[in-house]
């Protein structure tokens, strides 16, 4: 049980961007066909494909969605923020 006191922190600035849109779908729709198989039943090739697309799909998230698209769209949410100097 947490009996610490909540602090009240004034931000400068806030950045929300998205991140992995098309990765993302791309890497759990492998997942999902990769789960319902046997592990051993899996060719290296299908292994290389996925893993490999799922890099060539993360470069055109980063690359031309990102920067065009709102991060509301995205599955993850990349946050930061810097608090001012004391």
């Amino acid at each position: 049980m947490n009996t610490g006191t909540a602090r009240i922190v004034i931000i400068v600035a806030l950045v929300v961007v998205g991140g992995l849109l098309l990765a993302n779908a791309f890497g759990w729709t492998m997942r999902t066909l990769e789960g319902s198989a046997e592990p051993d039943d899996v060719p290296m090739r299908w292994r290389k494909f996925a893993f490999r697309g799922y890099l060539a799909l993360q470069r055109v998230d980063t690359t031309m969605l990102e920067p065009r698209l709102p991060p509301s769209l995205f599955y993850n949410l990349v946050l930061s923020a810097r608090k001012p100097a004391a």
